[in-house]
């Protein structure tokens, strides 16, 4: 698969969640071996999501080398954010992490890629 193609499934995805009210691309640049998407998502009920994604095909798979997927309230408080910043060296699972508003918190967490993160979300929305 290549990153326009992933990028393709992704905003079919998109179109197809009930918990999606709609969603902007804000950024798109894709090759056949590199790619980067930065879109924002309004979501039923007034929270908001930013995610952006760096994707590389390397020897025919496809791999995310950079992520951020925040997820905040109507009133712009943040509720979580994923990503790979590398920040928190003493955290297990470096660089991945997670910002867990709601407690404060950054906590280890499993490197995410932009499918992971919208089935995170559905999980989140109950949808």
């Amino acid at each position: 698969m290549t990153p326009k193609q992933y990028f393709r499934q992704m905003h079919s995805l998109l179109i197809s969640l009930d918990f999606v009210e709609d969603f902007q691309i804000r950024e798109v640049s894709a090759t056949e071996d590199f790619g980067y998407q930065r879109l924002r998502l309004n979501l039923v009920g007034g929270n908001m999501v930013e995610m952006f994604e760096y994707v590389v095909r390397e020897h025919g798979r496809l791999s995310t080398l950079n992520y951020s997927f925040h997820l905040q309230a109507a009133d712009g408080t943040l509720i979580k954010r994923w990503d790979n910043a590398p920040h928190y060296p003493w955290l297990k699972n470096f660089p991945h992490h997670l910002h867990d508003g709601m407690r404060n918190q950054v906590l280890p967490s499993v490197a995410m890629t932009g499918r992971k993160f919208l089935k995170e979300l559905k999980r989140i929305h109950g949808r």
